[in-house]
């Protein structure tokens, strides 16, 4: 019997030892990409449970299917346009797909389409708000992810974006602060400036004053037709409900003069629009579960082996600090622990540290998700009240405030320098950073360039969108419409039902 202990193994040599390895090293590659994959999928889930756990209950079922629809519209037009883009993240330069780079890309597409869903809620078609979902993964998306992470530096905003200001300095966004989230972000603000606030039920107390009991309505009927009779010997001609009505002030107005919407009363702002707290709270820890899949499936293309582990570590320290800060500013400021405040804080420190997570040392991870959860999701959040922007799961101050703060947030980083050399671990983005010729200036004016870009080709193919369905009246749901119609049938109801009431009672009199 052979002894396996004393043999050697003669050592892998040739182009077939190199090819071998290869072939081995484009299988973890592929499984890691892979794996990364799956998890940024199932921060749908985190978004639909989020979305759901911030409206009203009512409509939650219209939130979930515009969830799972989006989803399915996204993928097929983001695999159509990635062939009409020929984006170079997705193909190899002779044309041949790259399946697992497709699907990881779509996944980042997807989760850019879903912040519009939770933003303009209760408010949207399923037609319209689909058709804005294949504009955004159609024709919105891909040219800014292909300019900001693809090998064609020769696409028409790939080329504005890099090196337009100062030559040597590249925008750098490892998993998509901008690309993603100020995109989703900005998106959903054009959707909300257009489509306006919620509207509100109607008051129960307005309610039983304009539509009274059947049997009240009769009684007061009756009253009034016997003080008639007592006053001019003889009935008046308007005996019917209707005239009754209208003699009483019973009948309402129609239209939007009496229904208000979010923001013009916080008392009824408190009372009708309620979160489900655990729905929130369990949609938060899938997201952030999730961004694990985000960041660290990112930095596979840097080729470090040290980049998944810093990079998740920071994205760790980022979102505890912005859920730490978010907890102190309700201390100080509310003294009250708002549950979806606190998660859309956490949050706000992921979406910050999105952009810098490979270049920040942990300590600048950790200040980024702090000032995140502490300043800046809470300021973004506040003007927009004060603007009157009716966003249900604050999505705009999470993913456009935050997100914005998270790529002009780049230039200020350095990675701890001697110690990824010492681990022999360090990659070409973060070889820039260490780089003592590096300027903090000249990168910060470099990703400010880039965040108007993504910007301004978000607004002008979104808010235009928008706004010919807001002008043409297709996009809203015909709310006002629906009401006017409900009421007219609520009254005809309340007038058949008090129709037997008063003539049973002028009988016996």
């Amino acid at each position: 019997m052979m002894n396996v202990s004393n043999t050697t193994l003669a050592p892998c040599e040739g182009q077939g030892c190199l090819s071998s390895v290869a072939k081995f090293q484009n299988s973890l590659e592929t499984s890691w990409l892979l794996l990364c994959t799956f998890l940024v999928v199932s921060m749908q889930l985190g978004f639909a449970m989020l979305e759901v756990g911030s409206v009203r209950e009512a409509h939650r079922m219209t939130v979930l299917a515009k969830n799972i629809m989006d989803g399915a519209v996204s993928c097929i037009v983001f695999a159509i346009a990635s062939d009409q883009w020929s984006l170079s993240l997705v193909h190899r330069p002779d044309g041949t797909i790259l399946y697992d780079r497709a699907l990881f890309n779509w996944a980042f597409c997807a989760s850019c389409v879903t912040i519009c869903s939770g933003s303009m809620a209760e408010r949207t078609t399923m037609n319209g708000y689909l058709f804005h979902a294949a504009l955004v993964a159609g024709v919105i998306f891909p040219p800014l992810a292909e300019a900001a992470w693809g090998h064609a530096s020769s696409s028409f905003l790939g080329s504005a974006i890099h090196g337009c200001i100062f030559h040597d300095y590249k925008y750098h966004d490892c998993a998509g602060s901008g690309v993603v989230h100020v995109v989703g972000g900005t998106a959903a603000l054009a959707g909300n400036l257009l489509l306006g606030r919620r509207i509100m039920r109607a008051d129960e107390e307005d309610h039983m004053a304009k539509y009274p009991e059947p049997e009240m309505l009769g009684a007061i009927q009756h009253s009034q037709l016997e003080a008639a009779e007592e006053g001019a010997g003889e009935p008046k001609e308007a005996t019917t409900a209707e005239d009754g009505q209208e003699k009483l002030g019973l009948l309402p107005s129609l239209g939007s003069a009496r229904w208000q919407r979010r923001f013009e009363n916080w008392h009824r702002d408190r009372k009708e629009f309620q979160p489900c707290a655990y729905l929130q709270v369990m949609g938060m820890f899938i997201l952030w579960f999730g961004w694990y899949g985000f960041n660290a499936g990112s930095s596979l293309s840097e080729g470090a082996t040290m980049n998944p582990a810093l990079v998740s570590w920071n994205t760790t320290l980022a979102a505890a600090a912005g859920g730490f800060g978010s907890y102190l500013y309700l201390y100080a400021f509310r003294l009250n622990l708002d549950t979806g405040f606190l998660c859309n804080g956490l949050l706000g420190g992921l979406v910050s540290i999105t952009a810098s997570c490979d270049v920040a040392s942990p300590v600048t991870a950790a200040f980024i998700g702090f000032a995140a959860g502490l300043a800046v999701y809470p300021a973004c959040s506040q003007v927009l009240q004060w603007l009157l922007v009716d966003d249900p799961v604050d999505a705009v101050p999470v993913h456009a405030g935050c997100g914005v703060f998270g790529v002009l947030v780049v230039g200020f980083c350095q990675p701890e320098c001697d110690v990824l050399r010492k681990l022999g671990s360090m990659s070409d983005g973060q070889a820039i950073f260490c780089d003592g010729n590096h300027r903090w200036g000249q990168q910060l004016a470099t990703q400010f360039w880039a965040c108007l870009i993504m910007i301004g080709w978000t607004l002008l193919i979104s808010f235009s969108f928008w706004l010919v369905l807001v002008v043409s009246e297709r996009v809203r749901s015909g709310e006002l419409l629906h009401i006017a119609q409900a009421e007219m049938q609520l009254v005809k109801l309340t007038q058949s039902m008090a129709l037997p009431s008063s003539s049973s009672s002028s009988s016996e009199a």
